[in-house]
């Protein structure tokens, strides 16, 4: 990928990250990278698929490959590793982004709500996402139960469900608050006493 397309998905992130969709103009992306719109439309057909491919490269693919690799036969192991990676995402978007704060970190939610509205697609891919995400879970606590490591009455697929709400309601707390760097310590100790209440004494 070229430098300038690099940074018009950079700077167009950016600028979506302070408004809605609506709100940025193609003439607003133009003017803060710096290019014409006949530049522009070197690179991209329009502001659409311009949108489409930052919500592939800055949401979606750090989305879709964050449990890639993670060994699943141990369920301290997989919340430990997960964690990381989800530091590493933060640290990665953190670099795209100019200035984090509380409103950005209302705004990020804003861009997901603008796809769902504007890429066809997006509605499937979160669903498709979530569904892989539930099944990794449910494997990952299936094989704790079958090793020792945790003994429930619950369900594989309502502890999975447990795990995941946690990780999506603190998640979204502390973006909204724009504590970004807080996200994977604070998850990690909620997930660590749901953890505590089902390992095996």
């Amino acid at each position: 990928m070229s430098v300038t397309r690099e940074k018009i998905l950079r700077e167009a992130f950016n600028l979506f990250l302070q408004s809605t969709y609506s709100e940025v103009s193609l003439n607003d992306i133009v003017k803060k990278v710096g290019l014409t719109k006949g530049a522009f439309y070197h690179h991209f057909k329009s502001k659409e698929e311009l949108f489409t491919e930052l919500i592939e490269k800055f949401i979606i693919a750090g989305q879709d490959n964050v449990y890639d690799g993670i060994p699943r036969d141990n369920l301290k192991g997989f919340m430990l590793s997960y964690i990381d990676r989800i530091a590493q995402y933060i640290d990665k978007i953190k670099t795209e982004i100019d200035d984090i704060n509380a409103k950005r970190g209302i705004y990020f939610f804003s861009i997901l709500f603008d796809a769902l509205r504007q890429i066809d697609t997006f509605g499937g891919r979160v669903m498709e996402m979530h569904a892989s995400e539930k099944s990794i879970w449910t494997e990952v606590i299936s094989n704790a139960k079958k090793s020792g490591e945790v003994t429930s009455n619950i369900s594989d697929s309502h502890l999975a469900r447990l795990f995941i709400n946690v990780n999506d309601g603190v998640g979204m707390h502390l973006m909204l608050e724009g504590r970004y760097d807080d996200i994977p310590g604070e998850i990690y100790t909620a997930w660590n006493g749901l953890y505590n209440m089902i390992k095996t004494r």
